[in-house]
């Protein structure tokens, strides 16, 4: 039997930057991640056995939002770890990031576990 694993969002693509843009934005909540998960919770999960919200977020956090390692590369202005920053605040945008990530990840997996799961009798997982 074929495993698939199903990623919900590849925060390391270059296509995912507007995603990592708003995960700041106050309009931007967890709802909003947590519709799209549903979608593919509904489309894909006849054929995903292993669901995973966000891809090791404790390193993109860090390196998207402390450093401009990743996009979008916002960190405190002259920081010049692994480039120089022109915009962002290293000392509170990665808890900022982090805390938005958990609250998606924490209503994603509510919503699987307490409508998917029994039918479809897979995992979500961070």
């Amino acid at each position: 039997m074929k495993v698939v694993q199903y990623q919900l969002v590849n925060i390391g693509a270059y296509e995912s930057l507007e995603f990592l843009k708003c995960l700041l934005c106050v309009s931007l909540s967890s709802d909003d991640f947590v519709a799209y998960a549903n979608v593919c919770f509904t489309e894909f999960g006849d054929r995903v056995k292993y669901w995973i919200t966000f891809d090791e977020p404790n390193d993109w956090v860090s390196l998207a939002y402390a450093s401009s390692q990743s996009p979008p590369g916002r960190c405190t202005p002259n920081v010049t770890l692994h480039g120089t920053c022109s915009q962002g605040n290293s000392s509170t945008e990665p808890y900022l990031v982090g805390h938005h990530v958990l609250l998606a990840h924490a209503a994603t997996a509510q919503l699987y576990k307490s409508q998917y799961q029994v039918n479809q009798s897979q995992e979500c997982n961070f």
